[in-house]
């Protein structure tokens, strides 16, 4: 049955195969960054100006960040449960392609002169932050403990480098804008959906195998294996328990004091620390022999034979404790 179902299932990656996934996932999740952020940066430096000049009133300066927050904060929960269905592929990829959207609204606003594409197109960015502040997690799914800080910290500092170069785009932009026979105001937001296109096709093409799908299936193959071993160990340790009298010394079981000491070490704890006067029957340590009690089963704890007798004559036997 196991040899059948083992090809059905796909081979992962050794361990130094999914240190170079985890590099490779940082290093595209920081460029992402740094293309996505541009957007974002431009949209908030010039999002005000452009928010009075469509609105023709001073009061609405403040829409646009305030949308691109609530945009942010009503696509987080979506987005994170995208991401743990489907993967932070689709998470990031849905968020940037949001954000591209918004860009290209408000480009159209510029032209149209329309206030509501602006209010729109300020949504999408905000969409595309909350996929930005995702980021942050794919780029742990895959590390190491000791190494989980230094991958946060890469994006986090990919992110800031668009954030600072989104807003010194206003200058390049109006040159843009009017070389595509644009209003000038409208070429930063052109730049800003050229980075987000760049960011949605790197992420697209590059974020695999999926950093999230790919830390559970090897949790899941890690614990299934666990698991297993586990069943093993108890189904041994009840057959030696089994034996009684049989397996009173480890002259007729090299090799197995050991090993059982060390399951029952991992099975049980703290609580074979507690009781050292316990020992077991193939460990070597002493003998430990069953007999019956009439109405009930016995335990007869021997002192520990001295060394090289693995039993026999050695073995004092003490006060039977009868469990009733």
């Amino acid at each position: 049955m196991a040899s059948a179902l083992t090809p059905e299932q796909p081979a992962l990656p050794s361990e130094q195969g999914v240190r170079r996934v985890q590099r490779r996932t940082v290093v595209l999740l920081s460029a992402a960054q740094v293309f996505g952020g541009i957007g974002t940066g431009a949209t908030v430096s010039i999002g005000s100006i452009l928010a009075v000049e469509l609105s023709v009133s001073s009061a609405w300066a403040g829409a646009v960040a305030t949308v691109m927050t609530l945009g942010a904060a009503l696509a987080a929960l979506p987005l994170a449960s995208l991401a743990d269905r489907r993967g932070r592929r689709a998470g990031q990829v849905t968020g940037l392609s949001a954000a591209l959207a918004g860009a290209t609204l408000m480009v159209l606003a510029v032209v149209s002169g329309l206030f509501i594409l602006l209010v729109l197109g300020a949504a999408g960015i905000g969409v595309g932050t909350a996929a930005s502040l995702q980021a942050r997690f794919a780029a742990v799914d895959l590390a190491d403990t000791e190494h989980r800080g230094r991958a946060l910290s890469a994006v986090v500092w990919a992110v800031t480098v668009g954030a600072v170069a989104g807003p010194n785009l206003i200058q390049p932009g109006t040159v843009v804008g009017e070389a595509l026979g644009l209003p000038p105001v409208a070429g930063p937001f052109v730049i800003a959906g050229a980075g987000l296109l760049v960011a949605n096709v790197l992420v697209f093409a590059g974020l695999r195998p999926d950093p999230l799908l790919l830390a559970r299936e090897i949790a899941s193959r890690e614990a299934g294996g666990g698991g297993q071993g586990k069943e093993q160990v108890l189904a041994a340790v009840q057959g030696h328990c089994s034996e009684g009298a049989a397996t009173s010394g480890p002259a007729q079981n090299p090799g197995a004091g050991s090993w059982t000491s060390e399951a029952r070490r991992r099975l049980t704890g703290p609580r074979a620390a507690r009781h050292p006067r316990l020992p077991d029957s193939a460990s070597g340590g002493g003998c430990r022999r069953r007999s019956a009690c009439g109405d009930g089963g016995c335990d007869v704890h021997d002192a520990p034979p001295p060394a090289g007798t693995g039993g026999g004559p050695g073995c004092r036997p003490h006060r039977p404790h009868c469990v009733r």
